[in-house]
This record gives structure tokens, sequence and C-alpha cells, in this order.
């Protein structure tokens, strides 16, 4: 009986195939040698023990199989790097000796394997492996929490790690590596289920497959792009036509249920080379007048308003939709012509 399998292709569809064989309890090996597999070497890696379960499989740069897997006899994470193209040769290394099951690997730019595991306490951890043999790594704790499983690893075009996983038995969460060794990360819970894997669009979104806790039915779920939790919007130059201007008051209306807030300031030239800093300006609420922010002046010709927008949550963005800014221009001179006046 063959199970946890893991396959991995080459430039000409080649298949590469690590798996555990649970009747001898061993890590085998194939090397698929035609695109149909109908030819193919068989190597058993590692028959120490109980070995080869949660086993993952990646290509290296030099074409040879790098491979994650759990020592059961042991409590190992053990990595295998192939020396040939039916791994016959290969170096061992054991990557944690405290470790509790799954794993999943991928190989980075750098050459090095990256790798996500059940460790310690069922903590979900990363190595990050700085040389070809793994024996020199980076390792960090992504999660702590009791029974951090299933867990599936893919690399973003920024070489940074993405990482589905089970939490707590039961929910399916997702994180998102802010550095290379992920000691920084995010994380956000997807669903409630169990059994996840994970891939990447082009532009570095996660889809994330798992199944619901009571196998009744599986889940696809998308990552969106999120939009940024605040953002600044400066508007140009707003010319009253005339000088003096008498500014009257400024008002708004948005949509999206999040947050807007806006400043305002006047200036004689369009350049407002002399206009007050914004960080001088305080808030106008909407309808008040212009001159309530402290930071507008009548006589001045122009205007401008700087609005500010956040969100709680990214998939939301406020949406400023649009701008009404009063004002009354005088000229600067004039005459006025009276009816004769008769005595």
């Amino acid at each position: 009986i063959n199970r946890n399998m893991s396959i991995a292709l080459d430039a000409s569809d080649n298949a590469y195939v690590s798996y555990y064989d649970e009747t001898n309890a061993n890590l085998k090996y194939i090397q698929c040698t035609n695109a149909t597999c109908s030819t193919r070497n068989t190597t058993v890696i590692d028959s120490t023990g109980n070995v080869g379960k949660y086993t993952s499989v990646a290509l290296g740069a030099d074409g040879f199989a790098r491979i994650s897997y759990y020592d059961t006899t042991n409590s190992d994470v053990k990595f295998v790097r192939c020396t040939d193209a039916a791994c016959s040769t290969n170096v061992i290394t054991v990557v944690d000796a405290t470790a509790s099951g799954y794993t999943s690997l991928a190989m980075a730019s750098d050459g090095f394997a990256r790798i996500s595991y059940s460790g310690a306490s069922g903590h979900l951890y990363f190595a990050q492996c700085t040389n070809d043999d793994c024996s020199t790594k980076n390792t960090t704790v992504v999660e702590s929490a009791n029974c951090a499983d299933n867990t599936s690893l893919e690399l973003g075009t920024d070489g940074l790690a993405r990482i589905s996983y089970t939490s707590g038995g039961t929910t399916i969460k997702f994180a998102q590596c802010t550095n290379t060794s992920c000691s920084t990360k995010t994380t956000s819970t997807v669903g409630t289920g169990a059994g996840s894997s994970l891939t990447l669009t082009s532009t570095d979104l996660a889809r994330v497959i798992y199944r619901k806790s009571d196998f009744s039915a599986g889940y696809y779920q998308y990552q969106y792009l999120g939009y940024n939790s605040s953002g600044t919007y400066e508007s140009g130059p707003i010319d009253s036509g005339t000088t003096p201007a008498s500014w009257g008051n400024l008002s708004w209306t948005h949509t999206g249920g999040q947050t807007v807030t806006m400043k305002a300031r006047s200036s004689a030239t369009s350049d407002f080379s002399g206009a007050t800093d914004w960080g001088s300006c305080t808030n106008i609420t909407s309808g008040a007048a212009l001159s309530t922010g402290g930071c507008v002046t009548n006589g001045h010709r122009y205007v401008q308003y700087q609005a500010s927008l956040s969100t709680s949550d990214t998939l939301v963005t406020p949406s400023l939709d649009d701008v009404t800014v009063t004002y009354v221009a005088y000229g600067a001179s004039g005459t006025v012509t009276g009816n004769a006046y008769d005595s």
C-alpha cells in the first residue's frame, strides 16, 4: 500500500514521485524515464525504522530531486538531496529531531530548500535551508497552536513563502511570510475544515482547496487582492478665478461604509508655495466652513483639499464620490452709477 505521494515534473514532463510504502514502512522514489512513466527507476531511499510519511518532492537546479519526509520512529523531519536522477545516491539530513509530522517543500531561487512542517507540540514550523543539504538553516515557529498540520507550501515571485495549514484540527489558515526566514508574517483564517493544498496565481494570489470536517464537500478558496488599509489623495489647485475670494463651505459624499476625512488650505499662488503645511491643518466636517480647518484665508485665489481614506477591512474600500467647495468672488474694483437725483 502506497500513501502520502508527492510529484514533480521536469522540463520534458517526466515525473518524479516520492511516496510512503506503508507495507514496508519505507520512503520510496520513482524516476519516470518517459512521459507516461511506462519505464522508470524505483529506489528505496530510507528503510531504517518507520520512515517516509508526509513526503514532499521538488527538483533542484541540478535536475535532481529534493525530498522532505517524516521519520515516525525517531520523530524527525528529514531532508534528502538526491545526487543522481534515480536517487540511488543521496544525502539525508535531519532537519528537526522533535517533529510531529506533515511536511511540504519548495526550492528557492538561491538553490536551497524551504520546508514547512509540524514540529514540537504540533506547532507549525518553517525551515529556510542555507546550504544544499539543509545542515544549516533558519527555523521559525509560524504558529504555536496545537495540532498545526496538513501544511502546503509555495513560494511567490518575491521568493517569500506562502503556507496553508490546518490549525487546531478544524481551522484552515493561510500565512504569508514577509521575509525569507518567515520570522515576520501575516496570518488569516480561510475557513473551517482540514486537509489543505495551496497554489499561487501568476500575481501571487493564493488558491486553497480543503475539505469539510465531515468529508461531505470540498472547498476552493480564492485570495483576493486587498486594498491598502489607508491612503491620501491631494487635489490640484481649485481656481476661484478672481482675487479676492470669500471662501464658503466644504462638503462631500462617500460610499463604502469606511472612513473619509478632509482638510483644506488656500494660497495666493497656484503652486501653493506659501500655503500652510497639511500637518498644521485640522479636519473639516462635511458641510462646515472651510475656515474651520484653520488653513483657508479669505482673499486667496486658490484652494485645495486633502482626502484621507481608511478601511478596517482590506476587502472593502471607501469611495470619495464628489466634493463641493463654495465661495463668493468679488471684483478688485468697480464703478457704480446712480440715478439722477432731483432735489
